[in-house]
């Protein structure tokens, strides 16, 4: 009958794989494992098969496979064993015994008297009373990263584990090393897509917080282009039954998942308290004091925010940290900065400094626009930052192309925004339109 690799044997001395029937046997083994790993889409229990495997191969009494672990890679884990004792889930530090030897020398071992190796601890054959004599191990490494081993111990009968042994133990490891890195690759694309759908989920939940477009006749117009998915950079457009409207601008100091949020939550609640509110010192007050409850992971909020009555054609204004508002008057014969007169929302538990009431502002004949740092911060024409100066000319620029207010803050982001990629940072800007004079 002809032999399959499950049946090979070694006699001591013997197995020199110059035999044809060895070779074939080998190949027949490395072919099998190799396709197990391919198909594999469970790298624990493909290790376990490929470990059972090399052990009938190699005739061996018992057989371990030792990994790093992925939070210290001074420990061994035993993430696959073959046997009459289970030892899954046994660490071991990488400095120590017969297997932490292999893994810092990157080399096979072959220890044919336990007894004779000053390594060799017997405290796992004590705890288990297995009876360890010899042991054959292999590093598994891939382009010179060793990333465990595997461990054969007692080849059966009186036999001991030979050089024909250790260079198929070797080609073994190295493929199950392989296995291993694939496995890893795999699950690492896996958990990419799945944020990756996170985060284009929470992009969608965070842009239904932005307000719908408003007919050109409408006061308040704003418009956001995030630098990334989910922007923390927003704003925001209230109308109340009263015909009064509030407005606001918030950037979250941070980028990513956290600072969206963060702006989520912020965004909710200027919404929820805006709709009882009539000041705005006192609706950032309760906001900073809702913020300062919970965690926000060191992230703060800046923010500016107002309301407009269209009945006296006032706006009164409150900003926390941000950026200055800037008033212009819609000919350009006249530029003011609103400045921030609090700090930002969520660091302290008051808004020291805060004045009591925000003054009325007459908005005849003038223009309100507030905006992120993105703006300012963006280069300019010699690469330099644009800044507040440079801000003016594109909005200037603007408003002599175009009358429509929308289309007028789209020019604005277009002429600071990169043509060939998303912005460095969150680019937001928002106008209040007071009646011509």
């Amino acid at each position: 009958m002809a032999r399959t690799y499950q049946d090979t044997q070694y006699a001591d001395g013997a197995g020199d794989d110059s035999e044809d029937g060895s070779v074939v046997d080998h190949l027949e083994l490395v072919a099998a494992m190799t396709g197990d790993f391919a198909d594999s889409q469970d790298i624990d229990a493909t290790l376990q098969l490929g470990l059972a495997r090399i052990a009938r191969a190699l005739r061996a009494e018992a057989a371990s496979l030792f990994l790093r672990a992925p939070e210290d890679e001074s420990t061994l884990i035993c993430r696959a064993c073959y046997g009459p004792v289970d030892v899954t889930g046994l660490r071991l530090s990488a400095d120590t015994g017969i297997v932490g030897r292999t893994v810092a020398e990157q080399r096979a071992q072959i220890v044919r008297d336990v007894t004779q190796d000053p390594d060799f601890g017997a405290a796992v054959d004590a705890q288990t009373g297995f009876t360890t004599r010899s042991i054959l191990c292999a590093p598994m490494r891939v382009r010179g990263d060793t990333m465990g081993a595997i461990e054969l111990i007692n080849k059966q009968g009186e036999e001991l584990f030979d050089d024909a042994d250790r260079r198929l133990l070797e080609t073994l490891a190295s493929a199950a090393a392989l296995a291993v890195i694939n496995a890893r690759m795999a699950d690492a694309m896996v958990e990419r897509a799945r944020l990756k759908r996170e985060v284009e989920l929470a992009a969608t939940i965070q842009r239904s917080f932005l307000p719908p477009p408003r007919p050109d006749a409408f006061p308040i117009h704003g418009i956001n282009r995030p630098a990334r998915e989910a922007s923390g950079d927003f704003f925001d457009i209230v109308e109340r039954s009263d015909g009064r409207i509030w407005f606001n601008l918030g950037d979250v100091a941070g980028k990513g998942v956290n600072a969206a949020l963060i702006m989520a939550k912020t965004a909710s609640l200027f919404r929820h308290i805006a709709k009882t509110e009539d000041e705005p010192w006192a609706l950032l007050h309760a906001l900073n004091a809702a913020l300062h409850e919970v965690d926000t992971y060191g992230m703060f909020v800046t923010m500016i925010c107002g309301v407009l009555d269209p009945n006296d054609g006032t706006v009164r204004l409150a900003n926390a940290g941000h950026e200055p508002a800037l008033l212009r008057a819609q000919d350009g014969s006249d530029n003011a900065y609103l400045e921030a007169e609090a700090p930002p929302l969520g660091v302290l538990p008051e808004l020291s400094g805060a004045p009591a009431a925000a003054q009325p502002m007459p908005m005849a004949g003038c223009r309100l626009y507030l905006y992120s740092d993105g703006l300012t911060e963006s280069p300019g024409p010699d690469g330099s930052e644009l800044g507040a100066a440079g801000l003016v000319h594109e909005i200037a620029a603007a408003e002599t192309w175009t009358n429509g207010t929308a289309e007028r803050l789209q020019r604005v982001i277009r002429s600071v925004a990169p043509a060939d990629g998303p912005p460095a940072d969150d680019l937001t800007l928002l106008v209040v339109e007071g009646a011509s004079a």
